[in-house]
């Protein structure tokens, strides 16, 4: 939670200091920022159930089961599934639909929006395990004829490592900041004629609803008056600030 909180310290300073430009060119490591402190949040909430890792594979499929499972709210517990060339989006059901480059102002642009991400998200990872399991000679799909590993796949073997993608959520969209500054993902936003507070603004939204949520699990765990005590002996920079406001308004209630 430490590690969580001075992470989301971090990014919240940068969102208060600057124009356009700074904000801007801080995508290179306010991206990563909001990534690295719902993991660590996560990483949190995942330890009260006795999921005691840091290997952030594992901890996707976890939240990704629970996700499935409905422990999560409404907004954020959409999912996809399913082989590559086969992924089904459950519980947004107008994710069907094309989506569009502007901002969403309408439920079927923003469920199109990202329904899109979703499965832009799921075809990359299904394209990275296919890689990783090739390149394994012990887990390589072979030819029957040459014994070689195969290069062109049929939905037959894609359906084969489907169990290794697990389920694709919120958490596998936001693993996608998580990128390095020569990343050319990044630079499509970077060069983006795009609002950078708002964008700004609406990262953090994601990382205070995500936290909270996290949080409220852990008070659960440990108990009200424990966690009451734990946010009380916060270092001071983090002393009456968003950690106690989501106590306060989310937490408590």
């Amino acid at each position: 939670l430490h590690t969580s909180w001075s992470t989301e310290y971090a990014l919240r300073a940068t969102a208060e200091l600057g124009d356009d430009n700074f904000l801007r060119n801080a995508l290179h490591w306010t991206f990563p920022q909001a990534y690295h402190a719902i993991l660590s949040s996560l990483q949190a909430f995942l330890y009260t159930t006795g999921v005691r890792s840091s290997n952030a594979q594992l901890i996707r499929r976890e939240v990704g089961r629970l996700v499935v499972k409905n422990a999560y709210p409404r907004p954020v517990s959409f999912y996809a599934a399913g082989a590559y060339g086969d992924f089904s989006i459950h519980r947004l059901p107008l994710a069907g639909y094309k989506a569009g480059l502007h901002i969403a102002n309408q439920e079927i642009d923003a469920q199109a929006q990202i329904g899109q991400f979703l499965r832009t998200t799921r075809k990359m990872k299904a394209q990275w395990t296919r890689t990783q399991v090739q390149a394994n000679p012990n887990t390589a799909i072979r030819s029957q004829k040459t014994g070689r590993p195969l290069d062109k796949w049929t939905a037959t073997h894609w359906q084969q490592i489907t169990w290794r993608l697990g389920y694709t959520t919120i958490f596998d969209l936001l693993g996608r900041l998580r990128i390095s500054q020569t990343s050319r993902e990044i630079e499509r936003y970077v060069e983006a004629d795009i609002d950078f507070q708002l964008f700004h603004t609406s990262l953090l939204n994601i990382v205070s609803y995500l936290n909270g949520i996290h949080e409220t699990y852990v008070a659960k765990a440990l108990g009200l008056e424990r966690y009451r005590q734990l946010v009380t002996e916060l270092p001071l920079h983090l002393q009456s600030g968003f950690v106690q406001e989501r106590l306060r308004t989310r937490v408590e209630p």
